[in-house]
């Protein structure tokens, strides 16, 4: 079964976003997730075209998903790539060990990730615009609404002069009581 299905796991909020902003661009639909047991479910569910995986994931490091993902039936030769902040030989050789295709030391640039996952894909990424426009769901999946939080506007927080706020008269009145004990 061949996809278009990028495998995304990075703590990180921003850079989870660019990459899955990079990626859509790539025309891969994108599993994108924080954590290392929720990468391990997507390959199970789904056979992607490459993987993204940081070393320094919470739970389980990026090196031990490597190695559980490769070892998956079909993800013998889908590029994995790991993620790191550190240029370390020992980093590099644990890479190599947990079968990854490549070891991107942070910060990189999108133009090299691309170049990354291209001479690893046979056949290269897709242009734009050559999906669908409406692919079909996915059972199990669900695309999260963005949801920006604003404070409501009944609050109004003034910290300049004549404010409850300033020269510290609020933290004064909380702590007025235990001082007195």
């Amino acid at each position: 079964m061949s996809s278009d299905f990028a495998i995304i796991a990075q703590p990180d909020w921003n850079l989870r976003n660019v990459l899955r902003q990079h990626l859509d661009g790539a025309d891969f639909r994108c599993l994108v997730t924080p954590m290392a047991a929720e990468a391990e479910d997507f390959a199970a569910r789904v056979l992607a075209r490459v993987v993204i995986l940081d070393v320094e994931l919470p739970g389980i490091s990026g090196y031990e998903t490597c190695v559980r993902i490769r070892h998956r039936p079909g993800y013998e030769t889908v590029p994995i790539l790991l993620l790191t902040g550190l240029d370390l030989p020992r980093r590099r050789a644990a890479a190599r060990r947990a079968g990854a295709d490549a070891l991107l030391i942070k910060p990189f640039s999108m133009n090299d990730l691309m170049r990354e996952i291209e001479s690893r894909l046979p056949g290269g990424c897709r242009t734009a615009g050559s999906r669908p426009e409406r692919a079909e769901p996915i059972a199990g999946f669900a695309e999260a609404p963005v949801q920006v939080w604003e404070p409501p506007p009944s609050l109004e927080w003034r910290f300049g002069e004549g404010s409850d706020l300033s020269h510290g008269k609020r933290l004064l009145e909380m702590l007025r009581p235990r001082i007195r004990r």
